[in-house]
């Protein structure tokens, strides 16, 4: 076990003093650790759209997406203990970290392997070709659920250890209706000023 020792941190002793017992007058250190069976993180992606001409200028895209997460990285506290008591919404309370680590750790972060995430959404669009003028109206209906929004390889902590469901719902990223406009206007005509310039916007809701 080592400490990092500051003057400003509590229980440092005061110079030229030395320290005699850290581990009963500093803070217990925090220690992470990773779980023997973790796994890779692994994203799935699939689509299938069908497209239709409609006129000259027209065509109408239908279609359906999917992004599915497995072995999303999460911390898990270990070192809790017994729980003391229960809170309203039914998850349990810990008083301190108790549990079967050495006394010398406090907080105990084990990174696991444990998460899924599911995006499903269904989508349509229409799109015009007039000459110089293009435009494409789309709408999504989707749904995101996951257990935590962990990002990168680091993982983020939960609510209840002891419980990885009572985490599972919407995910941040969870958009029930989406309607994007794109227009595109890229002029055509012998004036040297206009040519070979293009104005686009973009609209979504």
């Amino acid at each position: 076990m080592s400490y990092t020792i500051t003057p400003a941190t509590p229980g440092a002793p005061i110079f030229p003093n030395l320290l005699t017992s850290p581990s009963g007058t500093l803070s217990k250190p925090n220690v992470t650790t990773f779980s023997p069976d973790f796994k890779q993180l692994r994203m799935q992606q699939a689509n299938l759209q069908v497209q239709q001409s409609l006129a000259n200028d027209y065509s109408i895209t239908a279609g359906v997406q999917y992004y599915g997460g497995r072995h999303i990285p999460v911390l898990i506290d270990v070192n809790l203990g017994a729980p003391v008591g229960i809170l309203a919404d039914g998850r349990p309370l810990f008083s301190s970290p108790t549990g079967s680590t050495p006394a010398s750790i406090k907080f105990c972060s084990c990174l696991r392997s444990r998460i899924l995430s599911i995006t499903v959404g269904f989508w349509s669009s229409v799109k015009r070709f007039s000459k110089s003028f293009q435009f494409t109206a789309s709408y999504t209906l989707g749904w995101a659920f996951n257990a935590n929004d962990s990002t990168g390889d680091s993982g983020s902590n939960v609510t209840d250890s002891t419980s990885l469901r009572r985490d599972y719902g919407p995910s941040s990223s969870d958009q029930r209706h989406r309607f994007v406009l794109e227009r595109v206007w890229q002029p055509r005509s012998r004036n040297l000023l206009l040519d070979g310039w293009m104005v686009a916007r973009r609209t979504s809701l």
